[in-house]
């Protein structure tokens, strides 16, 4: 079988693809995913290899590296890459860039306002300023957009890579739509 494994940057990335697998709105199962589950890693190492590792002969994974910076280079440790049999078929970044508060600012028509202060303000406090109570935590990432239906999720997603794409395009990285069932 060839599996996906899905590694994170961030806790806010796991938290939010968690949801969107749990809704059914990535393209790939819980089943496809290496070891049912995403994980929250910046490179393979401890568990991950000792998994890699221990695939049958005829499975394979596909990487997906998801971040909002993603400024670094996924490294294969030298025990993956000495194996018999190749084990890695390919190695996809994709990128929510800057924050996911500006999903947020999006989603509640803030985000031509957000864009008059950009230069002086990152999204997570522009947000802070619009919601004093809001704290930066993937239980918040998941309370907010756990609320919005699948199609809100998928319009609020359309229209973020409308107004950012060329962002992710500059960066040669895929965007999140990639990874989803649109």
């Amino acid at each position: 079988m060839n599996y996906k494994l899905i590694m994170t940057e961030g806790n806010d990335e796991k938290a939010f693809l968690d949801l969107l697998l749990e809704r059914g709105l990535l393209k790939f199962s819980k089943e496809e995913l290496f070891y049912d589950d995403i994980f929250h890693l910046r490179q393979l190492k401890g568990d991950i290899i000792i998994k890699l590792r221990s695939l049958g002969s005829k499975d394979t994974v596909d990487i997906y590296r998801v971040g909002d910076k993603l400024s670094d280079v996924l490294r294969i440790p030298n025990e993956i890459k000495k194996l018999p049999i190749r084990r890695i078929n390919k190695i996809e970044d994709v990128l929510i860039s800057p924050e996911f508060e500006i999903l947020m600012i999006i989603h509640e028509n803030k985000y031509n306002n957000f864009l008059k202060e950009k230069s002086k303000i990152k999204a997570s406090d522009y947000y802070k300023k619009l919601h004093n109570e809001y704290d930066k935590s993937s239980k918040n990432v998941m309370d907010y957009f756990s609320k919005l239906s699948n199609n809100q999720i998928i319009d609020l997603i359309k229209d973020y890579l409308q107004k950012r794409r060329s962002i992710c395009i500059n960066k040669g990285k895929k965007t999140l739509d990639y990874l989803l069932k649109i």
